[in-house]
């Protein structure tokens, strides 16, 4: 005979699935309804789903929906986001193309973001960008968009190293106002980059980032390309 289960364990679990079954967002009765648990129960177990950052209220009374914590607590264990990969390669090589410098497709990981699609710049001189590589959230556009878009992987940030996020509060603010993030040599010597969202049910669903050496992509270039970014990318969702 097996191991006992934990009910508790077992109907926070079954929240989870029925949430993930409404991607948008669900009435708390419902999802009572749907678990067969009792309202008050309900409430609880989401109220203690939402501590752990899992859950979120949205701006309608007595609805919630999942946050983007599972999908990174799943990219860690290998999840290869394929499908996201097959939509956006046409953009970022497209959009390498147009520019002429390093276009690379980035998503949160945990406490990184990670690439999941890079085409390089065919000029001499280029940034070097290969699918798989991590870089840190904190101190890089992309992972300042990626944090401005995405609350819950904020808050677990900000409480696991409150001082390095406060050095870079203000920047990622600044991401969220903008739509877009600037690096203008901070992570890097003569290296520049510009990141912009890619949104989904309210969320930061990945990052799309043009890199290059400085003296090709100063600041009021860089502003520009993060405008033309975010055509395309409205372009790509209204195909």
């Amino acid at each position: 005979m097996g191991p006992r289960p934990v009910r508790s364990v077992t109907r926070a679990f079954a929240l989870l699935e029925e949430l993930g079954r409404h991607p948008a967002e669900a009435r708390l009765s419902d999802l009572a309804a749907a678990c067969g648990l009792s309202r008050s129960t309900t409430h609880n177990l989401l109220a203690t789903l939402e501590h752990l950052g899992y859950t979120t209220q949205t701006g309608s009374a007595g609805r919630y929906r999942l946050t983007e914590q599972l999908a990174e607590l799943a990219r860690e264990s290998g999840s290869d986001d394929q499908a996201l990969h097959a939509q956006l390669h046409p953009l970022v090589a497209e959009l390498a193309r147009e520019t002429g410098e390093t276009c690379y497709l980035a998503v949160a990981s945990w406490k990184d973001a990670v690439y999941l699609d890079a085409v390089e710049s065919v000029q001499p001189l280029r940034v070097g960008a290969v699918s798989g590589t991590h870089c840190p959230l904190l101190g890089t556009a992309i992972g300042h968009v990626l944090l401005a878009g995405r609350p819950a992987t904020a808050r677990r940030m900000r409480a696991s190293d409150p001082s390095a996020w406060q050095v870079w509060e203000e920047a990622i603010t600044k991401a969220g106002q903008c739509g877009y993030a600037l690096d203008v040599e901070q992570h890097e010597p003569n290296l520049c980059c510009v990141a912009v969202p890619v949104p989904t049910v309210g969320i930061a669903q990945a990052a799309l980032c043009l890199a290059g050496p400085a003296h090709r992509l100063p600041r009021p270039r860089l502003c520009d390309l993060a405008q033309h970014m975010r055509d395309r990318l409205d372009q790509t969702a209204t195909v």
